[in-house]
């Protein structure tokens, strides 16, 4: 996917919550990236702290837990923070 159809997802999703300004969307562009993974990368290793938010465009991500287990899924139009 192009960075600019992830960016208008992303606007999108936004404006469900809250509408937004010309202003805020045109600042909002260069403060983001498109981040493309393989199936299994690790985004954030336990014990570190997380620094940025993720929005899913495509795909699942999923949280580990101690043992293995799975605690949540996210899918796309989901934000990830923990």
């Amino acid at each position: 996917m192009s960075f600019q159809a992830a960016f208008s997802d992303l606007v999108g999703r936004l404006s469900f919550f809250h509408g937004l300004s010309p202003g805020l969307v045109l600042a909002l562009r260069p403060m983001l990236r498109l981040l493309e993974l393989k199936r299994g990368r690790v985004l954030l290793e336990r014990g570190r702290r997380q620094e940025v938010v993720w929005f899913v465009v495509s795909g699942t991500l999923k949280e580990v837990l101690a043992g293995g287990r799975v605690g949540w899924f996210w899918s796309a139009g989901d934000f990830v923070f923990c």
